[in-house]
């Protein structure tokens, strides 16, 4: 929960900066509903201590000087580079019936602790964190050396020949025994705050052409594998949070390169019909329902719908008040979760804890003009704006 609100007040601080806006072109994050928040927050201490923690971590990072690579790790799979990024599926174990352990058989919502550690994850996950924070930093102090070293980080997994990532997802969740795994996109989604954090320091003038146009590059490649590849394009045929990332993913990039014609056709072609496949009319996700932790499953799903919503908004359209044919929405989604949280309901899905649910900023009220926020309500609502929990 405390890294949750040091996040959500350091994206409001970005909003303290004088003159913000004209070189940034924010992907996934909302400045009008947060720029909202700072006007009704009178509590300004909290604001302090949150910048001086936002500077703190951002200056440990600097200290640390940790880079991140694929090729570092010790993911690996025979006859494959280790340019290539390599993750196993983490809810799979090996199968008891048989001598070798394999195949690894499925137990949903039972993470393998081993699959973390021969996984490339944790360098992607360093990079998303590392990034992101460094954006956030650099847009609010103005500071050059939290661009330098992020531009360091960034050629290391993206440029250097020799710790580059190659870009495509052949190798992820690979489930050992089983032939022709590999391929999702869900580790992949930590690029959105990646892009998000690059896009809050362009504007530097230690940001080079020659590393934005290598970016630009290589997720346009990345892009390519994802729409065009076998592996890629088994993701578009899921009709629950993974279509929904399917979906977002390539809506973000697309956006990253400023290719808003590209983004319009994937968000027109698919946006909606995800809201059909997925919530029925009374705002349920049955699909996520049915996992053995459906809270958290739920939760991420709505942070994807979210996030497309907010890319759509910055292209014309408005999928949150969406209705499809039977009455399908994305916005009795969030009013289902809403019900739970304020104890309308109890919740007897599954043993997770507390409800801890988010509400969409603007349900407080249903006028939707007449919306009022607090740093406690809108808390709430960064849950699904803000990475899984750690």
């Amino acid at each position: 929960m405390k890294n949750r609100i040091i996040f959500l007040i350091g994206i409001i601080l970005l909003l303290y900066v004088k003159g913000y806006g004209q070189s940034i072109s924010p992907i996934t994050l909302n400045f009008e509903e947060l720029s909202q928040l700072k006007e009704e927050d009178t509590n300004v201490k909290k604001i302090a201590d949150a910048k001086r923690e936002l500077v703190k971590r951002s200056n440990q990072i600097l200290t640390n000087r940790k880079t991140y690579s694929v090729t570092y790790n010790g993911a690996s799979l025979p006859g494959i580079s280790k340019n290539n990024f390599i993750s196993y599926h983490g809810y799979m174990w090996p199968n008891p019936k048989t001598k070798n352990g394999l195949p690894y058989i499925l137990k949903d919502g039972k993470r393998n602790p081993y699959n973390e550690k021969i996984s490339d994850r944790p360098m992607l996950e360093g990079l998303n964190r590392d990034i992101f924070q460094l954006g956030l930093a650099y847009f609010y102090t103005n500071d050059e050396k939290y661009v330098l070293w992020a531009t360091t980080l960034l050629n290391c997994f993206f440029v250097d020949p020799k710790t580059r990532m190659e870009p495509n997802f052949n190798f992820s969740q690979v489930t050992p025994g089983k032939n022709e795994t590999g391929g999702s996109i869900m580790e992949a989604v930590m690029f959105i705050e990646v892009l998000e954090g690059i896009q809050l320091m362009k504007s530097s003038p230690n940001f080079s052409q020659e590393l934005s146009r290598n970016l630009n590059s290589w997720f346009g490649d990345f892009l390519g594998w994802i729409e065009e590849s076998p592996k890629g394009k088994i993701n578009a045929l899921h009709k629950n949070n993974r279509g929904t990332y399917y979906t977002l993913l390539r809506c973000d990039i697309a956006m990253f390169l400023n290719d808003r014609k590209r983004a319009t056709r994937i968000f027109k072609n698919e946006a909606y019909q995800r809201v059909i496949d997925q919530i029925s009319n009374q705002g349920e996700m049955k699909d996520e329902l049915r996992r053995a932790t459906p809270l958290g499953y739920l939760k991420y799903n709505l942070k994807a719908f979210n996030e497309l919503d907010e890319i759509g908004k910055k292209l014309g359209f408005d999928l949150f008040n969406y209705n499809g044919p039977k009455g399908e929405s994305l916005k009795k989604a969030f009013e289902w979760l809403d019900r739970y949280k304020t104890g309308k309901l109890v919740w007897n899905y599954s043993s997770e804890g507390g409800i801890t649910t988010p509400r969409r900023a603007m349900m407080k009220n249903e006028d939707e003009n007449s919306v009022r926020f607090s740093v406690e309500r809108f808390d709430n609502y960064l849950e699904i704006l803000t990475s899984r929990s750690k």
